[in-house]
């Protein structure tokens, strides 16, 4: 009975989530649901999602982390988080995430792929925001051998 009861909130509590997407308690709502039903990749989703709005509310730390160790498929779930935060340009933080699903997975290359994916955007973001790096390299602005006619008679005679 409590699981139907769960399986038909899922449904509402979605549609919440799309009209106001910055509640924390309605993505934590949603991820108990989900729990309650043993969709725990998904619940820890909405945990984390409530966590990312609301840091430093213990409780939804304490959800999501109890989703992710009950999840038979943690390595997968780590990864899926890692997708989220990479989807918002969050390289730090997927990267968090895709090394754990490595440690827990070691022989998954889609999950190798991504940490080193990860890495380099984070190293390329690295040189383009370093003003060292930045200065130390100047575009050519023209090539020496060539001479870009400016007047009509430079046509005529090269």
């Amino acid at each position: 009975m409590a699981q139907d009861k769960f399986a038909d909130a899922v449904p509402f509590l979605q549609r919440v989530v799309i009209i106001r997407p910055i509640n924390a308690k309605t993505h934590h709502m949603l991820g108990q649901a989900f729990f309650a039903q043993r969709r725990y990749s998904d619940a820890a989703n909405s945990f984390k999602n409530a966590l990312d709005i609301e840091s430093n509310n213990i409780q939804y730390r304490i959800d999501f982390q109890r989703a992710l160790d009950a999840n038979p498929d943690r390595a997968r779930a780590y990864f899926e988080i890692g997708n989220s935060y990479f989807d918002l340009s969050n390289f730090a933080e997927a990267l968090k995430y895709y090394r754990e699903a490595v440690q827990l997975d070691e022989r998954n290359p889609e999950y190798q792929a991504r940490v080193r994916s990860a890495e380099i955007t984070i190293q390329m973001q690295e040189i383009y925001r370093s003003p060292t790096q930045r200065d130390s390299y100047s575009a050519p602005t023209q090539i020496d051998s060539y001479r870009s006619p400016t007047r009509i008679e430079d046509y005529r005679n090269p």
